[in-house]
């Protein structure tokens, strides 16, 4: 559609219709029979002298909207308004009805991606996270020092640090010769370094940890599936499963030590490692997400469970229900061939179908041949035989 032209009638007071040069931008003045005068604009211009350029060129309204021009303030430079065709939204049209994405959710920069009618998901840029990229992630700039790994935990960080390093930012370095019992095996001295520790073995011991003593090996003295073997200058030791320490694998050091459990988790030591139980309305590998299956944000009785990495709610929908919150409803009718045999007819209903037989056939899918002798419709002794979709008696001579 055309932009309007905005002609104005104008009387020039005080002065003889048409004065000079009243029109600007090419306009052409007009006289009337009263003594009046206006000024038609030249295409791209309005107001009362065409004073200024027609918000509406070039056009702006996107999927068949009209645009037209209003001043808000007399004598102010006009603005475009977007009358919208039914279906679609937006100052300049641009958006569908409906459309999850419009105006898009997604803040600081996030792409925002339709995976449903009715469900999107933002694709955050780096330093932005959450469902909206509405939260700050912290863990871009890794304020973690001696080389821990930084953990989202908004509005927190969680570094998690090397072994020898404790401390928010993984800051400080443990003194292990503090520990008791002596990490150093056998009398062995410690000395402590940055980020770990050494032994000074007595005659006889050897090894890291002073733990390989001078003789023959035996497998049996190895614990919890430790193997002893030799090493140089005669010594033996045992070599530990991953969780094990000690002399002879004999020590399942509490991984709890230090936990970083958050919300009133409870730590749970396991062998080498530790896990978090969490509180209800909490979840994540350190219950620091919100358990967003608290909101039941799954439809048509679908089964929520929570990501332990991001919070979000997963959804296993039921037969005949599909999207990531199991909102829309499968067309089973339309799903590949009928699944209604015998040519039955196929009706879609929320979350199955129905089949409507043809006359012979039963059954939930039409499967079934109805045998319509068992009404024992034969009188005088006859005897029934079935057939499809239909019966013959079998009359006595």
């Amino acid at each position: 559609m055309k932009p309007l032209l905005l002609l104005m009638l104008i009387p020039f007071a005080g002065a003889e219709s048409c004065p000079r040069m009243p029109c600007k931008n090419g306009g052409t003045c007009l006289k009337h029979s009263n003594g009046t005068s206006s000024c038609l604009c030249s295409p791209g211009y309005v107001g009362d002298t065409c004073q200024f350029a027609d918000p509406c060129t070039p056009v702006l309204c996107q999927n068949g909207g009209s645009c037209s021009s209003r001043a808000l303030l007399p004598q102010a430079a006009p603005e475009y308004v977007c009358a919208c065709p039914p279906g679609f939204t937006g100052d300049k049209c641009q958006g569908v009805v409906g459309d999850p994405c419009f105006p898009s959710p997604c803040q600081h920069g996030g792409t925002c991606q339709r995976i449903s009618r009715k469900e999107h998901q933002c694709q955050c840029l780096p330093g932005w996270t959450g469902k909206n990229c509405q939260l700050m992630d912290f863990c871009p700039a890794n304020p973690c020092a001696n080389g821990g790994t930084c953990v989202i935990t908004y509005p927190f960080i969680v570094c998690q640090c090397w072994p020898g390093f404790e401390g928010h930012t993984c800051q400080h370095d443990i003194n292990e010769c503090f520990a008791s019992p002596s990490p150093c095996l056998n009398g062995g001295s410690c000395i402590n370094s940055i980020g770990s520790f050494r032994c000074l073995c007595p005659s006889n011991f050897s090894g890291p940890l002073c733990q390989y003593r001078r003789g023959p090996c035996s497998s049996e003295i190895c614990l919890h599936g430790g193997t002893c073997h030799h090493v140089d200058g005669g010594y033996h030791g045992c070599l530990c499963l991953p969780g094990y320490t000690g002399q002879y694998c004999e020590v399942n050091p509490d991984d709890c030590a230090g936990h970083q459990c958050l919300n009133g988790g409870t730590c749970q030591d396991g062998i080498g490692t530790y896990s978090c139980h969490c509180i209800q309305g909490w979840t994540g590998l350190l219950c620091h997400l919100p358990d967003a299956c608290l909101s039941n944000p799954c439809h048509h009785d679908a089964h929520c469970d929570t990501d332990l990495q991001t919070g979000h709610a997963i959804c296993t929908c039921q037969l005949g229900y599909a999207g990531a919150l199991c909102y829309e409803d499968i067309d089973e009718c339309r799903m590949g061939s009928n699944p209604c045999e015998h040519r039955g007819s196929c009706y879609n209903t929320p979350g199955s179908f129905t089949c409507s037989c043809l006359r012979g056939y039963t059954g939930s899918r039409c499967e079934s041949n109805l045998n319509e002798c068992l009404s024992q419709p034969c009188q005088n002794g006859a005897s029934c035989l079935d057939l499809l979709d239909r019966f013959q008696c079998l009359c006595p001579s």
